[in-house]
């Protein structure tokens, strides 16, 4: 009876937890800035942050790709197959380092520019152009990842 009985609550204990971890995975991440919030995309793996943005024909205007990476460095972004401008948010240590404002749809995809931060980041906002009008350098960051 008290193999049973434990059986039963081990099972119980393990469904529970299998449970609570799918919920954590599936809950929608968000940044939020100076009472802006997106919805971010993670790109936390090389073919994720390869991929970025690249070929997607629009995005939601509260919508936004964050880049996660290892450790702070100064990480170089191209528009690369972009479709729609961008806002590029560099941040580290959850403030921002680095805002470049309205990059532009490359008019053809030889000799494409390269943005970077002026100081090391571990994370880089992608949002549509003009989300970060109302951001500066020193803003804090808050991310529900």
């Amino acid at each position: 009876m008290k193999v049973i009985f434990l059986s039963i609550i081990i099972l119980i204990i393990t469904l529970t937890t299998l449970f609570i971890k799918e919920q954590m995975q599936s809950a929608p991440s968000y940044v939020i800035i100076n009472h802006s919030q997106f919805h971010v995309t993670l790109a936390a793996t090389e073919a994720e942050r390869e991929q970025g943005l690249s070929k997607k024909p629009k995005m939601a205007k509260a919508d936004g790709m964050l880049f996660l990476f290892p450790h702070p460095g100064y990480y170089a972004f191209w528009m690369k197959d972009m479709v729609f401008s961008l806002d590029m948010v560099f941040i580290r240590n959850n403030i921002i380092v680095t805002i470049i404002r309205h990059i532009p749809v490359p008019k053809n995809q030889a000799n494409l520019p390269i943005y970077h931060p002026a100081k090391p980041a571990d994370m880089v906002l992608e949002i549509n152009a003009g989300s970060a009008n109302n951001m500066k350098i020193g803003d804090t960051v808050t991310t529900h990842l």
